[in-house]
């Protein structure tokens, strides 16, 4: 954590409230969950709660999750070796798949303290499936390209 941060907010501990899968289907007949995870909140050390009438400036640390899931005739023999960063695989051969039907949903967590509520949602601009990759089961291997909304919840 730098300076700065450590000045201006505190590291405070989020409650579940809710998590939820998203599940994203696609034209070649794979399925696609996924879900964000909330690790930690740096909240402004001034700010007491949250409130619909003020901005807040709020870091953290989320974890995405996604799972591809598929039928027998999309799997393949596995690779050995997966791709080891974004970046090597982005040089692979690939093919965009379209999404079909999406179904995104907000995540829900308590700030400590009476502060309130953040809900989170992961949404999914498009899917590659690189070409000839299969993990450990078989299954295609998959680049998902997302970003967070977060909200805050009074």
């Amino acid at each position: 954590m730098n300076k700065k941060i450590r000045e201006d907010f505190e590291e405070i501990p989020v409650e579940i409230v809710e998590e939820k899968w998203n599940n994203y289907k696609l034209a070649d007949h794979a399925t696609i969950r996924a879900r964000p995870i909330m690790i930690k909140i740096f909240w402004p050390k001034e700010m007491k709660k949250l409130s619909p009438d003020k901005a807040i400036d709020l870091r953290g640390s989320f974890q995405k999750i996604v799972v591809p899931l598929c039928n027998k005739d999309l799997e393949g023999k596995p690779s050995g070796k997966l791709p080891s960063s974004i970046e090597e695989a982005l040089k692979m051969d690939s093919e965009p798949v379209k999404i079909i039907t999406s179904e995104e949903l907000w995540n829900t967590y308590e700030l400590p303290g009476g502060r309130g509520r953040l809900k989170v949602k992961m949404v999914v601009a498009d899917v590659v499936k690189i070409k000839g990759i299969y993990d450990e089961n078989g299954v295609p291997y998959y680049l998902v390209n997302s970003s967070l909304v977060i909200s805050p919840s009074f």
